[in-house]
């Protein structure tokens, strides 16, 4: 964001609002910082709390295939009903992640397993939000009909493909 800050004030235009350019650049965000913020409290009592670590001695528990999958259908799910990867990530793969650490999966794998399947879920019928948000931006601006729908479907062997690669990475 900094970075971006800085490049936008080569461009006149930037420079000579650059008060009301901020003030509509905070305006714009202050709805994203807020839900980050609020996960970030939620993770956070959840570590106060110990659920996390609850959580996580349960599923060892499980079968290490049942853990692994059964994480990975409910990561990629959460991402497809709310169509948001950080809500999959901060809400599944919180415990998830461990749990997947635990069961002897590389920490690198383990993080490349979150992102790629909270993106795929993300990025998945029905709730595409990205896709719904993104085509209505370029609709609007080209002043042309959109179909966010095709874009989804269209979309959805990338998502495939991110579940499979994510997949993949519990196991090797």
């Amino acid at each position: 964001m900094i970075v971006v800050t800085i490049v936008s004030c080569f461009y006149s235009s930037v420079r000579k609002n650059l008060g009301d350019t901020m003030k509509t650049g905070i305006l714009n965000v202050k709805n994203s910082i807020f839900v980050q913020g609020s996960a970030g409290l939620m993770l956070g009592a959840f570590y106060a709390a110990g659920q996390i670590e609850a959580v996580k001695n349960f599923a060892l528990g499980l079968n290490q295939h049942l853990l692994k999958l059964g994480g990975a259908v409910a990561l990629n799910l959460i991402g497809m009903l709310t169509g948001s990867q950080s809500t999959a990530q901060n809400s599944i793969f919180a415990f998830f992640g461990p749990a997947l650490i635990e069961a002897g999966v590389d920490p690198i794998n383990a993080a490349i397993v979150g992102s790629h399947i909270a993106a795929s879920g993300q990025g998945m019928p029905p709730a595409d939000l990205t896709c719904f948000v993104v085509t209505g931006l370029v609709g609007g601006i080209l002043s042309k009909k959109v179909d966010p729908v095709k874009t989804m479907i269209l979309n959805l062997p990338m998502c495939i493909y991110l579940f499979v690669v994510g997949c993949i990475f519990m196991y090797i």
